[in-house]
């Protein structure tokens, strides 16, 4: 019977004390410092997390709190702030990562600069920034998290990182006004469900690398980034004067194409090579015209 005793209070002494280690290890300490909330996270860096009032419409990441380093941006920092239309993160260069929900619900945000210090950003960081139109991921930064741009149905304009090598589940879904994104030759992973609901969505990818495959697996339409050119009727591999020159021979009978230099040179898709392609060539030397890009439907 005292066996059963003293092991019972042993077993209940060490779920107290675990149960205590799991609250210290996720209670976090806030400090104010004027118009900035900071979390600790030892003695000398800091999360920065949010402002002390919700009107600050352009939001300025600081790069110090008293003598701590900003280096993150804390979970939650922002998170369903109706305020906010920008964020700049240039004045905290030890700034490495973006917690996860940090502006998620931040439905005034309209663009996002990332730069090459970030190494991290974390799951559903920008979740449902429904007015959020520009991103750009700059250096470092390797991969899309979960849910990161989840419901952002105005995102139109997205840099990628050349260093990006994963997209993870559900990424970009929701994403319903976005139709052109290029990935880098770096990818090696992108979710199944990454793009779900992009259904105008066209993909820039680079020949027979993973993202190459992925389209052509999942059925997305893309443009290939080294590919055939539209307009290079010559096939020099650029599109200027000389193509122009090539297709007014052609409308003069002068010479022929073949079938894969007519389909480049026919400009407008109407089924003739003619001096209105060699125009519109034309047009695009003088950055007048943009000559659509070759569309593949896998």
């Amino acid at each position: 019977m005292k066996k059963k005793i003293i092991i019972s209070v042993c077993f209940l002494l060490i779920s107290v004390l675990i149960a205590a280690s799991v609250v210290n290890a996720s209670a976090a300490v806030y400090v104010q410092d004027g118009k900035y909330k900071y979390q600790i996270i030892d003695d000398s860096t800091v999360a920065w997390a949010g402002y002390t009032s919700d009107t600050v419409d352009d939001v300025v990441v600081p790069r110090n709190y008293d003598r701590s380093t900003v280096v993150s941006v804390a979970n939650f920092a922002l998170e369903n702030n109706d305020k906010i239309r920008s964020v700049d993160f240039m004045d905290a260069p030890d700034l490495s990562k973006i917690g996860m929900y940090a502006f998620n619900g931040c439905s005034s945000l309209e663009s996002v600069v990332v730069p090459d210090s970030i190494i991290t950003v974390d799951v559903s960081a920008f979740r449902n920034c429904t007015s959020l139109q520009n991103v750009e991921f700059y250096g470092n930064n390797n991969t899309v998290p979960v849910e990161c741009f989840y419901n952002c149905e105005a995102l139109k304009n997205v840099r990628l990182s050349a260093y990006l090598t994963s997209i993870k589940s559900r990424a970009f879904a929701g994403c319903t006004s976005l139709e052109y994104l290029e990935l880098p030759d770096t990818i090696q992973n992108i979710a199944s469900n990454a793009f779900d609901g992009c259904d105008n969505l066209i993909l820039g990818v680079w020949s027979n690398s993973f993202a190459h495959n992925y389209v052509i697996s999942n059925t997305i339409p893309y443009v290939l980034l080294d590919g055939p050119k539209a307009g290079d009727a010559n096939g020099d591999g650029m599109v200027d004067i000389l193509d122009s020159t090539e297709i007014q021979k052609v409308a003069a009978e002068m010479i022929e194409l073949t079938d894969e230099q007519f389909e480049l040179a026919d400009i407008n898709n109407d089924g003739f090579v003619d001096v209105i392609d060699a125009l519109l060539i034309q047009k695009y030397v003088v950055g007048k015209y943009d000559i659509p890009p070759i569309i593949y439907n896998s």
